[in-house]
């Protein structure tokens, strides 16, 4: 492997890793100002347990809906924003070809 085809490698993972970045950081948000959570999971699989009440997966998910609390929602929100935020600030860091960035990342 050319060491041109190393960068465009390096490049290419940078591009996935803001992308990922960006929607870790857009889902935190979306949990800190939504309301119940575990509402919108339950609309969601309303359907699938309609249609199969013994749907293993929609079952689990039902079950552990009724679990969440705010206060694990919130731990998620600020777990999410965190991450999101920190990649973000890593990955132009490694466009901007600092040092500190390399060892961080």
């Amino acid at each position: 492997m050319t060491e041109k085809n190393i960068h465009r490698v390096f490049v290419i993972s940078l591009i996935l890793k803001s992308l990922n970045a960006l929607v870790e950081t857009l889902l935190g948000l979306l949990l800190l100002f939504t309301g119940g959570i575990s509402d919108v999971i339950l609309d969601l699989i309303r359907h699938e347990l309609i249609e199969d009440p013994n749907d293993y997966f929609a079952g689990h998910l039902s079950g552990l809906a009724a679990h969440l609390s705010p206060g694990l929602q919130l731990y998620g929100a600020i777990y999410l924003l965190s991450h999101g935020v920190v990649k973000i600030f890593l990955v132009w860091g490694l466009i901007k070809d600092r040092l500190w960035a390399y060892p961080a990342s």
